[in-house]
């Protein structure tokens, strides 16, 4: 089955509407011109009946007995139907015309129905479109006034006519220029509508197309934007789908070659071991050591696996949150406690844990996530003999949570990059042995899930800094209002 365009469907819906309109149009002005020309003959032949009336009446003036004069009545009659172009008929009582003045063998009787006699003398005017009952042939205005002597008994009928061949050359001639203007609208219109309805369907055309190589993989194009109306603003939403879908693909391979990276290593390392160890070119006395090495990769694949499950379950929503009033300072002192072993093999100085009670507003175990990351980092990161610095106060009602560490720093180069999944500092990836890149991707996360955001400053060469905010939570001394 062949498309049908919605350029064409729209065309023609629209020059249909407009052919319809013109025709109705048409109709319309024919009608009222019809009407309106019908309606001024019949006055125009009232006025010549009346004139006609006038010389009949004055004539009946001056002979007794109601007698007229045909011949002085007549030429009247003729003089006026010579000027009027239209029959004039002077008729008794009983239908018998006595005079006639106008169109010679234009009657098709020699006496007037008594229907028509009668109607005139009954309601004082007689006004009809027609043959008058057989009285033409062809289709006349027919209008009838009666003659009332002086006691105004009707005595006779004036009747008056004209044929209705007028109108219709009339009408003709309204239509042929009823219909050579609305060929003219008609040609304008379409010309109008093919461009307007051309400049609407060409960018949903080339929407249409992009779209396509969008399907393919290909986010390059884009649409341009001509407009601010709907199209214009589809147009703009098309376009940042696009960046957005090129973004999400290029995150995406990263994420394929990164991950492929972090298990290749370690698992190189693991089986060059083992291997090492089966085949025996690793003595026996040195084999605990490389075991112990292969175990620390195990379990680097195993925090690879248990993060990247983290990440996918707070993407996809599948973690919710159990928010409760706490205090910020027993989670960090307890994660302090937890990597006392390394700090203590670095020799790092902790500060700022002498803060009153801080009751904060979350998820415990999350903020509690969040934390251990912050801190493992700053440990991992803090040069030898180096501190770690804790600030949290209140500012415009919340509570501010900042961790500080010593150290080399981070350039402003790599700044905006470091919450990006397996992005690391150090592109040799010697310095982050143990690290998958993902602590801190997981430390936006859940502080977005608290509608909150995290903030990192560095200098090179000093110092570090990771600043974050919380609601502030109730003390357990007063009755906390649930959330």
């Amino acid at each position: 089955m062949k498309k049908k365009s919605i350029f064409r469907r729209y065309f023609t819906v629209f020059v249909s509407m407009i052919l319809i309109c013109i025709v109705t149009l048409g109709a319309i002005l024919m009608f009222f011109v019809s009407k309106f020309f019908a309606y001024t003959q019949q006055n125009t032949l009232l006025y010549y009946a009346q004139n006609a009336l006038s010389i009949t009446e004055s004539n009946l003036k001056l002979y007794e007995n109601n007698s007229i004069n045909r011949s002085i009545v007549s030429s009247g009659f003729n003089l006026l139907a010579v000027s009027t172009n239209v029959d004039i008929i002077l008729a008794s009582g009983s239908g018998e015309i006595i005079i006639k003045a106008g169109q010679e063998n234009s009657l098709n009787a020699d006496i007037i129905p008594k229907s028509i006699i009668d109607s005139t003398v009954s309601t004082g005017l007689y006004s009809k479109e027609g043959v008058a009952e057989g009285l033409y042939v062809a289709s006349h205005y027919i209008v009838g006034i009666p003659v009332k002597n002086e006691a105004g008994i009707p005595i006779a009928v004036i009747i008056t006519a004209s044929p209705t061949t007028q109108t219709s050359a009339f009408s003709t001639v309204i239509l042929k220029m009823f219909l050579f203007s609305s060929l003219g609208v008609l040609l304008l219109s379409s010309l109008t509508i093919y461009f307007a309805t051309k400049k609407i369907i060409d960018p949903l055309k080339a929407m249409s197309s992009i779209s396509k190589e969008f399907g393919r993989g290909n986010f390059s194009n884009r649409v341009k934007v001509r407009s601010r109306d709907e199209i214009g603003q589809l147009a703009e939403s098309l376009n940042t789908m696009a960046h957005s879908l090129s973004q999400t693909d290029t995150i995406n391979r990263n994420f394929i070659a990164n991950v492929s990276h972090e298990l290749r290593t370690p698992m190189t390392t693991i089986g060059g071991f083992v291997d090492g160890i089966l085949d025996g070119t690793i003595p026996p006395d040195k084999q605990s050591h490389y075991l112990q090495i292969v175990s620390n990769e195990v379990k680097r694949l195993a925090r690879l696996t248990r993060t990247m499950l983290n990440l996918s379950k707070i993407e996809a929503g599948e973690l919710t949150l159990c928010p409760t009033s706490f205090n910020i300072m027993d989670v960090i002192t307890s994660v302090i406690f937890s990597f006392e072993s390394q700090i203590n093999e670095k020799n790092i100085n902790i500060a700022g844990l002498d803060v009153e009670k801080s009751f904060v507003i979350g998820d415990k175990d999350l903020i509690h996530q969040v934390i251990y990351n912050l801190i493992e980092n700053a440990i991992k990161f803090t040069n030898i003999g180096g501190e770690i610095s804790f600030f949290v106060y209140m500012e415009n009602g919340k509570w501010k949570i900042t961790v500080s560490n010593t150290g080399a720093g981070i350039s402003d180069e790599n700044l905006k990059f470091i919450f990006d999944r397996f992005y690391k500092t150090d592109k040799s990836r010697n310095l982050d042995t143990k690290g998958v890149g993902l602590g801190l991707s997981i430390v936006r996360l859940i502080l977005g899930m608290h509608d909150t955001d995290i903030y990192a400053t560095s200098i090179e060469g000093q110092s570090t800094d990771f600043t974050f905010y919380l609601e502030e939570g109730k003390s357990p001394k007063n009755k906390r209002i649930n959330i």
